[in-house]
């Protein structure tokens, strides 16, 4: 966990500094990379039994990632780019993680759900509907380019919304199968989301290796906060708590996102 969460910081930073300037293709880039590392662990994952095969290829992986990364770009060369500086630029960090943290927990809700249906033997979270994720991914990266990520966050709020009643798909014996389609469905926004916004307001600070990868540590805290009481309180409350969490969260989204834009961050 600690070597994956380093090299993904440093993936991002690097990228964030390698495409900094220039005209926005962040979206893109993610979305295109993260699409084909689905598309290569799928066959690994469903259609390969050997621990040997799957430990051959995580190695050749993290070799060629490293090979990729290393040297990693020195901020300190380039130094930040303009405007996003004092006052302003604290405003939108800020603003940023507090987005990262409101979808980290709604998706820590859904990911509960999901790992309890799949150590029930409900569903396996490694068969065809992650294969969703690839389109999800690819579409929001490029919403993410579109007039610099300035529709991303509202469209990704609105597909929250448009999914906060999934739990009913689980209620009185439904399908788990369209809460699986749901789920990946809208975790391309959420991943995107966490990268493209922080990397590009890390090359506006003054230290962009850690912002580059807030978005990541964002996930990473509030998830362990909200995956494992889901699974419990699902168990002991049913799906209904969900649905309110779901919907409060999903509201105290919209106003943020009206707040912000009202403050013109």
């Amino acid at each position: 966990m600690a070597s994956g969460g380093y090299l993904g910081g440093a993936a991002l930073y690097a990228g964030a500094m390698n495409l900094r300037g220039g005209k926005p293709i962040e979206g893109r880039v993610i979305g295109i990379a993260m699409a084909a590392a689905t598309l290569i662990q799928y066959p690994i994952q469903n259609y390969t039994n050997s621990p040997y095969i799957r430990l051959a290829s995580i190695t050749i992986c993290m070799l060629c990632l490293l090979k990729t990364l290393l040297p990693l770009p020195c901020a300190a060369v380039h130094g930040a780019l303009p405007g996003a500086t004092g006052k302003k630029a604290s405003g939108r960090l800020a603003a940023a993680v507090i987005m990262a943290a409101f979808l980290s927990f709604y998706y820590g809700v859904g990911d509960g759900i999901l790992i309890k249906l799949h150590t029930e033997g409900r569903i396996s979270v490694v068969t065809w509907p992650r294969l969703l994720y690839v389109g999800s991914i690819l579409l929001a990266g490029w919403i993410a380019d579109m007039k610099n990520e300035r529709y991303l966050t509202g469209i990704t709020v609105i597909m929250a919304a448009l999914i906060t009643l999934y739990p009913l798909f689980l209620h009185d014996g439904g399908s788990p199968l369209a809460f699986h389609i749901i789920f990946w469905s809208f975790s391309g926004f959420y991943v995107i989301f966490l990268s493209v916004i922080f990397m590009r307001l890390s090359v506006k600070s003054s230290f962009p290796e850690l912002w580059a990868g807030m978005g990541r540590s964002v996930k990473q805290f509030v998830n362990c906060i909200s995956v494992i009481p889901t699974a419990i309180l699902l168990e002991t409350s049913g799906t209904h708590w969900i649905i309110y969490c779901n919907t409060a969260v999903v509201l105290a989204m919209v106003i943020f996102s009206f707040r912000i834009q009202a403050n013109g961050q």
